[in-house]
């Protein structure tokens, strides 16, 4: 990159702490309004990990469930395989997650959006809350709007394009 004069600017964990971060928009997209830190960092109500807000109106979880698969456009969630008939209340932790189950729990939540869930994570929410692995790229997927919409911010005349590469996520077949 240096012999090059390629200027690389790396956001991960800060951006995914930020209100206004990754989960902040995976909100967004996935209908999910009034939303807060689900484990504020220090105190602070806009950094910290994991977000958790309400749906406009409640709704059957399998339901919801086809609709989140429509908006990241994957083709399957792994859940374990709990249902209700209304939820409202959503957590959301884009990339890997499952350390804030039981945040989720204690602020009532009825389903967790995240990723990288593994075979005991789904048995130990203990039918709790509905437990949903939408993917770690998928859930990470519109990062790349947040850091577009800021360059042009700052930059206005700054040349930006967003990459439509997807490479090295898992692909279905």
């Amino acid at each position: 990159m240096i012999q090059n004069n390629i200027c690389v600017y790396a956001a991960h964990t800060n951006l995914d702490n930020l209100k206004d971060g990754v989960n902040g928009i995976l909100c967004q997209k996935l209908g999910i309004i009034n939303t807060n830190i689900l484990r504020p960092l220090n105190g602070h109500p806009e950094i910290g990990a994991g977000m958790i807000g309400c749906l406009a109106n409640p709704i059957d979880s399998n339901q919801y469930l086809q609709q989140v698969k429509k908006t990241l456009n994957i083709p399957y969630i792994r859940t374990n395989g709990m249902e209700r008939n209304a939820i409202s209340k959503i957590a959301v932790c884009g990339g890997s997650g499952s350390f804030l189950t039981g945040d989720a729990i204690a602020a009532g939540a009825d389903m967790l959006l995240t990723s990288d869930l593994k075979y005991h994570d789904f048995q130990n929410a203990d039918n709790k809350i509905i437990l949903a692995d939408i993917g770690h790229y998928e859930s990470e997927q519109y990062a790349k709007e947040i850091i577009y919409s800021k360059i042009l911010e700052k930059f206005g005349k700054f040349a930006c394009v967003i990459s439509k590469s997807t490479h090295g996520y898992a692909h279905y077949i």
